[in-house]
């Protein structure tokens, strides 16, 4: 039987050696990085059967890296387990909601990691064990920058996924393709806001660019206005010294103080008031210089996300019934947006929802399907609605981070996904366990601009904020 292969990602290496020896006793290879910008390099090269992530690293954090993975139709099937000392109910929802399988803590015990592995097929058979190869090094031999020989995408088969011993090609066959069509349906849908909202960001960008050059158009024209009132006042002094010489000393010395009184005053007023205005739009130069940074970090990501949708990997990585489950779920994801004032749980999401279940049941799932549902914090006019886009952030309302009741599941359900929770065979017969929950505005996927400017710019992290995200939870 092929080994598979675990990798690591922790700053402690005293962790990675106690976890490495404990997966190696399993029968696993595995393969460490001790950083997240590591890892996800390594992801480049390799495609492991588990993650094992530690949450507090020097640079990317743990949940960061998670995102990222799942983001990536080349990674996103791959099962991650957090491997953490943090712990709490909010923490584990946030980890949940970003596609991790679980949360496992430093202090694991045996069981736990024998029960974990089991349900994801990775152990090697008692049978087999023996004739398994050993590890060829210890785990710290085998860094992720020099490990090699299993390229490629991987998919791997959750535990509830029966692989019957024989099948119906055929029927197989047509499901894998639906599944194809259905993915590619979903990554179109996921590409459209993507590029709406990069359109949205570059525009953004331009109206920012062009106050950014015309102030500093207007500094050069101040620059330039105070030369020519400096060069005013001395030419003043110089045709007032001039002017005393002609009408003798003692008379000339007192029209001299008068005229330079009077011309200085005048001129230094205008200067100083040229200077004040000057400084003023330095700080809103440097302002819009940060801003339009921002700007081009977050077209940049959006970019790259889009890069990501585009790869053919996550259709590419279904030839048999490993890892339809997942692929199912990652499909589900990628539309789960809704919209301001729309019920989480609306019709359309018991529509999808229930093609869900359809398709995972005829795949032959049978565990826990977890959704969460998250909100996002809107910036909103005196009417309640989302504010218009041009909108200052200061002018609007935005509600404090909470749970409140309209919040919870029973209130965010249509009439149309109730029945579909009390009548699908998969459900009533309990092949198929859903659990929903909430999280209010309290736990946002995607954090909030600290240097929002308009209504528009804070309201679409907020729309991304509103989804559900769907989850095979491991270890329940």
């Amino acid at each position: 039987m092929t080994r598979k292969l675990a990798l690591i990602v922790d700053d402690s290496k005293l962790a990675r050696i106690k976890l490495g020896k404990r997966l190696e006793e399993h029968g696993l290879d595995v393969d460490s990085a001790d950083s997240a910008e590591d890892a996800l390099a390594y992801l480049q090269i390799k495609k492991p059967d588990i993650i094992f992530m530690d949450h507090t690293m020097p640079g990317m954090d743990g949940l960061q890296a998670l995102r990222i993975i799942k983001e990536d139709p080349q990674t996103a099937m791959i099962p991650v387990v957090m491997y953490t000392s943090q712990e709490g109910e909010v923490y584990v929802g946030q980890a949940r909601a970003l596609g991790a399988m679980g949360v496992l803590p430093k202090s694991i015990q045996s069981t736990d990691l024998a029960n974990i592995l089991e349900r994801l097929h990775l152990t090697i058979p008692a049978d087999e064990a023996d004739e398994a190869p050993a590890a060829e090094t210890a785990t710290e031999q085998r860094p992720a920058s020099t490990a090699s020989g299993r390229g490629g995408a991987r998919v791997t088969p959750h535990p509830a996924l029966r692989q019957p011993a024989t099948r119906d090609d055929q029927v197989h066959q047509r499901l894998v393709d639906e599944i194809r069509a259905e993915l590619r349906r979903q990554i179109t849908l996921a590409r459209q806001p993507l590029a709406e909202d990069l359109d949205l960001v570059k525009q953004q960008l331009v109206r920012v660019q062009r106050r950014h050059d015309e102030a500093l158009d207007n500094i050069q024209r101040m620059l330039h206005e105070q030369q020519l009132v400096l060069k005013d006042l001395a030419e003043d002094r110089k045709a007032a010294a001039l002017e005393a010489q002609g009408r003798g000393w003692r008379l000339g010395m007192a029209g001299l103080a008068l005229v330079l009184l009077v011309a200085g005053a005048m001129l230094l007023g205008r200067y100083w008031e040229s200077e004040t205005s000057r400084k003023r739009l330095e700080l809103q130069v440097a302002q819009q210089a940060s801003e339009i940074e921002r700007l081009r970090n977050q077209a940049s990501d959006r970019e790259r996300m889009m890069a990501n949708l585009a790869s053919p990997a996550v259709l590419d990585a279904l030839p048999d019934a490993s890892g339809i489950a997942e692929a199912l779920i990652w499909g589900f994801n990628q539309a789960g947006g809704f919209d301001y004032g729309e019920k989480a749980l609306g019709d359309e999401r018991a529509r999808r929802f229930g093609e869900l279940l359809d398709r995972l049941e005829a795949a032959g799932y049978a565990g826990p399907l977890r959704l969460d549902l998250h909100f996002g914090r809107f910036c909103l006019d005196d009417a309640g609605q989302p504010a218009p886009e041009e909108t200052p952030i200061a002018k609007c309302r935005i509600a404090p981070a909470g749970m409140e009741d309209a919040y919870l599941p029973v209130n965010q359900e249509s009439m149309a996904f109730a029945r579909l929770l009390d009548a699908h065979p998969a459900l009533q017969n309990g092949l198929i366990r859903v659990e929903v929950v909430s999280h209010g505005t309290q736990d946002p996927l995607e954090p909030y601009p600290a240097q929002a400017m308009t209504a528009g710019e804070w309201n679409r992290v907020a729309r991304r904020n509103n989804r559900v995200l769907a989850s095979l939870p491991v270890g329940e």
